[in-house]
């Protein structure tokens, strides 16, 4: 190892295995990504598909592979070519991948077996034993490679994991995800996996509100009466109007609706933070108490046990005059970003690979180095794929402004939370003589765009917690709020702040439910509050306050979604879910409190 990283020309037995068996990798894994391209090789449900068409699980595993592929080919000839310490580095990172891959394959081929009956004629010994020998020849392999070395990819990953707060929920999912896979090929079908994302995208709307509460040290128990309340608002805005001392107010268009529903949903939040700020109640008294008072406002409005339904007042649902300039000014938008992103990355890349290039000269291989060609590589696959995505958006541009009218019509409920009813080439509608993709969305998936508007809400106030002032004040005012307010923070004021914001996602959660299923009982949104604050807790932020993500909350909503659909898939008792969800938060609990205390 040490010649290596001297570049003296020693050819070792173990620099000759490691070039030998990186380069077979690299060649077996470009196989299986052409044999799963060209149909040859099928996995999950292929009943009534054509072989030129792929599933999601085909189309995942091909991406694997071909960057594990091309990754071990790039170990294998910077290992050959003597790279020294990046060589070292990519052979200690390919070999651990490779033993994780060759663990999953071995898993795989036991897990698959188990799901139904006769285990012995569907176990594959083949599988299981390909999986053994990549499983061992990587360890021997990543043995080799990190034998006297301080900084390795282990090590490495445990610094990383002990230093975020998301630490639990990254292991969980990780975990939840491959065993589920390996358990049943339906798990990454694209039904499951719209029943995991379109169940629990409103749950994870207010789970954001959530956690940056709890970071900040409180907590609220009435996110779902406020659910009920604001839904309630919003139906009855939309259909019978208001009576209000006497007078008569509405029905009102759904764009007014909405917004009185989230005034509203706002005030209930602020009140949580004026009774806590000035009675001193810990929160978890002042939200229950207030939990059972918001849901008496849904039980007396909603009386006679009725519900609400939208289609008991109308026969078409409410529509939004759009201009045609709400479709091609964000393309547009999307094009000059886009294009300020190639001007901002090339000069970077260009830069890198001219450090590369240097350096690789300096060591004697001038220009002859990798190194330096995956760098050139990297711009022009960057720029290409740049490239493609503003070509794609012009075309988008220039065929809707031919051929919508003036106004556009879409309904309210289609945009807020409406079912996915496309397929891939109905969205590459203006290419598709050019460009004729085979994946689909199929029409029994049931896709919601409230996946869409919960994960552009996850990035923006993932961002404004990480990278604003008032972010910071969060995290201060949750860690120790005495030198918050030694610090000029107006602890009382952020608290408030994050009970109304809490609030606000909470009535932007009712109108998502409400365009879903247009009808509100009066106890909607019952036991929501209990589901949000444990997926909360499973992303990893703690009760305690000062820590915690809203990547990691993200993580946390989608392992409960995991577990949901999971469990029936494998053929578990569904009443065994709630048992199962309470063990996996004690674990998250258990790994997070561990992660602060080694950060």
């Amino acid at each position: 190892m040490q010649a290596t990283l001297e570049r003296q020309q020693i050819k070792s037995n173990e620099n000759t295995l490691v070039t030998l068996y990186m380069s077979v990798m690299g060649v077996a894994s470009l196989i299986l990504t052409h044999q799963l391209l060209t149909g040859w090789i099928a996995l999950g449900k292929r009943a009534n598909i054509s072989r030129h068409e792929l599933n999601l699980t085909e189309w995942f595993v091909a991406a694997i592979a071909f960057c594990l592929g091309m990754g071990a080919l790039r170990t294998a000839w910077g290992w050959f070519s003597g790279e020294g310490e990046v060589a070292l580095k990519w052979a200690q990172w390919m070999a651990l991948i490779f033993m994780v891959a060759g663990f999953v394959i071995d898993m795989n081929a036991v897990l698959s077996a188990t799901d139904g009956n006769n285990f012995a004629d569907r176990f594959s010994w083949a599988t299981s034993v390909v999986g053994l020998v990549i499983l061992a020849v990587s360890y021997y392999v990543y043995q080799t490679v990190s034998r006297g070395r301080e900084n390795t990819p282990i090590k490495y990953i445990g610094i990383q994991l002990s230093e975020s707060p998301s630490a639990g929920a990254i292991i969980g999912f990780v975990a939840i995800l491959a065993g589920f896979s390996m358990a049943t090929t339906l798990f990454l079908e694209p039904t499951s996996v719209a029943s995991v994302l379109s169940n629990n995208a409103t749950k994870g709307i207010i789970a954001i509100g959530i956690t940056i509460l709890m970071i900040s040290g409180e907590f609220d128990l009435s996110v779902g009466s406020v659910l009920g309340v604001a839904s309630m608002v919003f139906m009855l805005g939309m259909t019978e109007g208001f009576d209000i001392l006497g007078q008569h107010f509405g029905p009102y268009s759904v764009t007014v609706s909405a917004l009185i529903a989230l005034a509203l949903a706002s005030l209930l939040g602020l009140i949580n933070g004026i009774l806590l700020i000035t009675t001193r109640i810990p929160s978890f008294i002042v939200t229950l108490g207030t939990l059972f008072a918001y849901r008496a406002i849904t039980l007396v409005g909603i009386a006679g046990g009725r519900i609400l339904r939208y289609r008991d007042y109308y026969n078409e649902f409410p529509q939004l005059h759009l201009n045609r300039w709400f479709i091609i000014l964000p393309a547009v938008i999307a094009i000059g970003a886009l294009g300020y992103l190639i001007y901002y990355l090339t000069p970077n890349f260009w830069r890198h690979f001219l450090n590369a290039r240097e350096a690789a000269a300096q060591g004697g291989k001038p220009f002859g180095t990798l190194f330096a060609g995956v760098s050139l590589l990297r711009l022009l696959v960057t720029i290409g794929l740049l490239v493609v995505i503003i070509g794609w958006l012009v075309l988008v541009v220039m065929y809707h402004a031919e051929r919508l009218d003036r106004n556009l019509q879409v309904g309210f409920f289609d945009v807020a939370n409406g079912r996915w009813a496309f397929t891939l080439e109905e969205v590459t509608d203006p290419i598709r003589s050019v460009f004729a993709p085979t994946v689909t969305i199929p029409r029994d998936a049931n896709f919601r765009m409230a996946i869409v508007w919960w994960l552009v809400l996850v990035a923006v106030f993932q961002i404004i917690l990480m990278n604003t002032p008032y972010g910071n004040s969060v995290f201060a005012v949750g860690g120790n709020i005495g030198a918050a307010r030694a610090q000029g923070i107006n602890a009382n004021l952020v608290k408030v702040q994050n009970f109304v914001l809490c609030s606000f996602l909470t009535g932007v959660a009712a109108i998502f439910e409400v365009a879903r299923n247009p009808g509100v009982d009066p106890l909607k949104g019952d036991t929501w509050e209990l589901e949000v604050i444990a997926m909360t807790v499973i992303g990893g932020t703690l009760l305690t306050g000062g820590y915690g993500s809203i990547i990691g909350t993200m993580l946390g909503v989608l392992i409960f979604g995991m577990l949901q659909t999971g469990l029936v898939l494998v053929g578990m008792d569904s009443r065994m879910f709630q048992g199962v969800v309470g063990t996996i938060m004690i674990i998250a609990v258990i790994l997070n409190n561990i992660s602060k205390r080694n950060r």
